[in-house]
């Protein structure tokens, strides 16, 4: 698979997944406020008729409770409410002409359709508390899917993107540090890295064999052992022959002679004087000049 189509595949998925819980998220509210929608329209209108039914039967307002009476009845939700309805219109005579037993079993029975109502309304709470908790439940696992998915994405750029970068700089440093035989190795990574990986060797090689392969490697060993000791020292050390040409380097001057400034740090490898030297020392029998690199400018 193609780098660039890898990571477009990655990106949509989480796109897809951001998309899933913003959906997620809108559904759970569709979902929920008709529950409450219903309970503010239906249950709660019910239960303030009965509380005035309630009120009007104390003070003896016939008016207000036939009133109260009508919105009760034109607000039916559930089934127990019209038996006590119905209950209720044919002793509300007798409750407001009739004896204190009368107006108590009128008044027991708006209590029941007061109870009948919040009743409602409490298992529509509970719907919608149901709902908000498989609704949060929904959105972590979608976001736990999209961290999963971000991790995997890292870890697949970092496996097939970054890890092979790192082995073509290495491969290139060394090079430029005096080691031609050091090589990418094994194609891996995405495509267009193992290619670019495969060219790198090849060209190398084709380097190492205009050179003259034998006497190269001969060359190369001592120079290869020299760096290995120059990468032990702490501070950034060369070596360069009596003409000023490099030899071998630490990886801290490999590191500069690839940047934005190499070719003013190989000048100063060169002239041995500067800002950018600390200090050269002359090699035995004029072998050349071991140079030790500052901060620069």
């Amino acid at each position: 698979m193609r780098t660039a189509h890898g990571i477009r595949l990655g990106i949509g998925l989480l796109l897809v997944l951001l998309l899933a819980t913003s959906l997620a998220g809108v559904g759970l509210m569709v979902r929920i406020s008709p529950t409450v929608e219903g309970i503010l329209r239906e249950n709660v209108v019910s239960f303030a008729a009965a509380e005035r039914m309630l009120a009007a039967l104390a003070t003896g307002d016939e008016p207000e409770f036939e009133a109260a009476l009508g919105i009760a009845r034109g607000n039916v939700t559930e089934r127990q409410e019209e038996d006590v309805l119905r209950w209720i219109e044919r002793r509300r005579r007798a409750a407001f002409e009739g004896g204190a037993a009368d107006t108590e079993e009128v008044a027991a029975a708006l209590l029941d359709l007061g109870r009948i109502n919040r009743a409602a309304i409490e298992r529509a709470g509970t719907t919608a508390e149901r709902l908000g908790f498989a609704g949060a439940w929904v959105m972590v696992l979608l976001g736990l899917a999209g961290f999963g998915a971000s991790y995997a994405i890292v870890l697949r750029i970092e496996r097939q993107v970054l890890g092979p970068l790192g082995e073509i700089v290495a491969v290139l440093r060394a090079a430029a540090g005096g080691d031609p035989l050091r090589r990418c190795g094994p194609a891996r990574g995405a495509v267009e890295l193992r290619e670019t990986s495969r060219e790198v060797d090849r060209l190398l090689d084709e380097r190492m064999r205009l050179r003259g392969g034998a006497e190269v490697t001969r060359e190369t060993r001592t120079r290869t052992a020299l760096r290995a000791l120059l990468d032990r020292m702490d501070d950034p050390v060369a070596v360069v022959d009596p003409e000023g040409e490099l030899l071998a380097a630490s990886e801290a001057v490999r590191e500069r002679l690839l940047g934005r400034d190499a070719e003013a740090w190989r000048e100063a490898l060169r002239a041995g004087d500067g800002a950018r030297v600390r200090a050269r020392e002359p090699l035995p029998e004029g072998a050349g000049w071991l140079v030790r690199l500052g901060e620069g400018t």
